[in-house]
């Protein structure tokens, strides 16, 4: 062998060990590294308990946490603001530089979706609109529109209902939901004999009751969140109109005593024990969407233990890959839209409680 080639195939050698050094240096500095999680949540406003909710589950995702990586919560407050939500995405975007922002409600999640899309960041909101999850890095954990709709459809059809009023408010989520039942139902004999639309803010619904009471539906249906879900509701008792339900909303409510003896299609409950150790650790009630939020930040940590490179790209990339994952809402799969699947049961409110119903 002449002395050429000897030396050329020296130098190829120690290039090869160069880079394999070098991506194992890497891959154990990535591996070390904390992994940042910045959460956009209303922590003022109306739906500050719901926030709080949602911020004691990431918190205890952490606390609870078995493996070997570390993680930085880092909270954001949108006060249910998409203006102020986009601000602060912003922040935690080119500033904090987290791995994966977390929020939740459809006006917060449409409004980041863009920004965490544009910056390849893994994006996880809790809503039903399922536009939040068009792109590759943006997902959401939430009980479809269809399933819900599914369940409260064969409820109406048990009961004999087949005219049913809307009252509804201008939301993105909302709109989702309706959009759904409306297809659904068109294959029934059910009829939505009205449908009145009102915007966030309003607070005399007295004349789309009437215009709704002249249908005489056999039920009402109250879309909203508060405060305005509360407000609708005293004044539909105050006209002595108590035939209301909901697909999902009254479990958002701070008030549901508001809502006693009334069913209504909602999310899924927990596992067993797991009610019993948030309320343990927090001294306060479950509030809504907690087990969603618990089960966002595990489905982060399975995706970021398994990724081959502990980045954004590969936290994104494990979590299209789950189709089976033991969450607090049962076992879960993330669809290739980037949604990750749970399911609806029949409920009712008792003495401000919920309970689940008997199909």
């Amino acid at each position: 062998m002449n002395k050429k080639l000897v030396w050329t195939v020296v130098i190829i050698i120690v290039i090869v060990l160069i880079v394999i050094l070098g991506l194992r240096s890497k891959q154990q500095i990535t591996s070390s590294e904390t992994i940042k999680i910045g959460a956009i949540l209303p922590l003022t406003g109306v739906q500050a308990q719901v926030g709080e909710g949602l911020k004691n589950a990431l918190s205890l995702g952490v606390q609870e946490y078995k493996g070997d990586l570390k993680f930085e919560l880092i909270f954001e407050d949108c006060a249910l603001d998409p203006k102020t939500a986009v601000s602060v995405a912003s922040k935690l975007i080119n500033i904090d530089k987290v791995d994966v922002i977390v929020d939740a409600y459809a006006p917060i999640g449409n409004a980041v979706s863009p920004l965490t899309e544009k910056a390849k960041v893994p994006h996880l909101d809790i809503a039903f609109d399922p536009n939040i999850a068009k792109g590759d890095y943006n997902f959401i954990h939430f009980t479809p529109p269809s399933s819900v709709s599914e369940l409260f459809i064969k409820e109406l059809i048990k009961r004999n209902i087949n005219k049913v009023a809307v009252l509804r408010v201008n939301n993105q989520g909302i709109q989702s939901v309706f959009d759904e039942f409306k297809r659904q139902v068109a294959s029934t004999s059910i009829k939505i004999v009205g449908d009145e639309v009102f915007q966030p803010g309003e607070r005399d619904f007295r004349s789309r009751i009437a215009n709704l009471k002249q249908t005489r539906p056999q039920l009402y249906v109250l879309l909203s969140i508060s405060p305005e879900l509360e407000i609708a509701m005293e004044q539909l008792k105050s006209l002595a109109i108590n035939n209301v339900s909901t697909m999902v909303y009254f479990e958002l409510s701070p008030k549901r005593e508001l809502f006693n003896d009334l069913w209504f299609v909602g999310t899924q409950l927990p596992m067993a024990g797991f009610v019993e150790r948030y309320e343990t650790v927090f001294k306060k009630p479950i509030t809504f969407a907690v087990p969603n939020m618990y089960d966002i930040f595990n489905l982060i940590a399975y995706a970021t233990e398994h990724a081959q490179t502990k980045n954004r790209e590969g936290i994104k990339d494990e979590l299209l890959k789950i189709t089976s994952f033991n969450g607090v809402l049962g076992n879960l799969l993330v669809n290739p839209e980037g949604i990750v699947i749970s399911g609806a049961q029949l409920k009712i409110i008792r003495n401000g409680k919920i309970e689940v119903l008997d199909e």
